[in-house]
């Protein structure tokens, strides 16, 4: 039973290092809609619906709410692997 708390507690910890990854990237991609390289075009839709956006939401905004619940999944996944042990 140990090895099986061992091993999903590893395999949280991979997800979870996986987010930061998207938390990292995201910041990457804000970064270069600052800069210009990427048009700060307005949020589709469906971005706007899912996260609460406002009407007037951009791509950078999207970028930042995508970044806030990768952290928060981040967060979770190490949560839950700490719990594991």
């Amino acid at each position: 039973m140990r090895l099986t708390n061992l091993w999903q507690s590893i395999q949280e910890l991979k997800v979870g290092f996986e987010r930061l990854g998207d938390v990292i990237n995201t910041n990457t991609e804000s970064d270069e809609i600052d800069k210009g390289t990427i048009e700060n075009v307005s949020a589709p839709k469906i971005a706007v619906d899912y996260w609460n956006l406002g009407n007037k939401a951009t791509l950078r905004d999207v970028v930042v709410a995508v970044r806030n619940d990768e952290a928060g999944h981040r967060d979770k996944n190490h949560e839950i692997a700490d719990n594991l042990l």
